[in-house]
């Protein structure tokens, strides 16, 4: 890809990295994206570690919630803060081996119109990482849309839970048939819950992940047999 022909600088891209109890992570994502766009915004989910203080030493933006609400509703009160962006991409703040090759691969289908939304998939980087995404691979948290998408969603999925957001997205882009494009990102992975807070925290953790995720495919259901019997 020619990078140089996306001019990405001049698209009106923000991006957003949702974090919880990141410190000594977190800044090396934002160093990667405030290398590409001027403004990047952390959403510091109620950490009680020094997440904000790594965000915004690194030139990150952000935003401190009094206390921990969530991936999805994180999210949906940063989206209020970049109305002066025409695209987004959202990043999670525990990612390694990130490049800014990455970031304009997953950017790219979105600028040139061929696709409404970009997931990018962890490849290469880690087996478990790698093995998760290849299962699963709409189970992503670096994405690329417009903003109005974005907001859009929130709109209409207003109640998903935590990190049941990328389970709505899904539904949400298959709802309004959007031209969905998978991006492979060699060589960048994510570091394990349960390396993060421990094996006893980050195995509850991810079992609430799951949790977030079987609930929002629930209401996702609900939804849609709503809407076909009101037909």
């Amino acid at each position: 890809m020619d990078n140089d022909n996306l001019h990405i600088k001049s698209k009106k891209v923000c991006a957003i990295v949702p974090a919880f109890n990141e410190e000594g992570r977190v800044s090396e994502v934002v160093k990667v994206l405030r290398h590409l766009f001027p403004y990047v915004l952390v959403v510091d989910d109620g950490s009680t570690d020094k997440t904000s203080l790594d965000a915004a030493i690194s030139g990150a933006a952000v935003l401190v919630l009094p206390e921990n609400v969530g991936k999805a509703h994180a999210l949906q009160i940063a989206s209020r803060y970049v109305h002066h962006c025409k695209y987004v991409v959202l990043f999670d703040a525990d990612l390694t081996g990130l490049h800014p090759s990455h970031v304009y691969d997953l950017l790219e289908p979105v600028l040139r119109g061929r696709a409404d939304m970009t997931i990018g998939l962890l490849l290469g980087g880690r087996v478990a990482t790698h093995l998760a995404q290849s299962l699963v691979p709409h189970i992503s948290g670096q994405r690329a849309m417009k903003v109005d998408t974005l907001r859009k969603f929130f709109e209409e999925y207003g109640d998903v839970s935590g990190y049941g957001i990328e389970e709505g997205l899904k539904r949400f882009a298959k709802e309004h048939n959007l031209k969905v494009e998978y991006v492979k990102l060699w060589g960048v992975a994510q570091v394990m819950k349960e390396e993060k807070y421990g094996l006893k925290e980050g195995v509850k953790m991810r079992m609430g992940m799951y949790r977030d995720i079987v609930l929002t495919l629930v209401r996702s259901i609900k939804r849609f047999v709503k809407k076909t019997v009101g037909r």
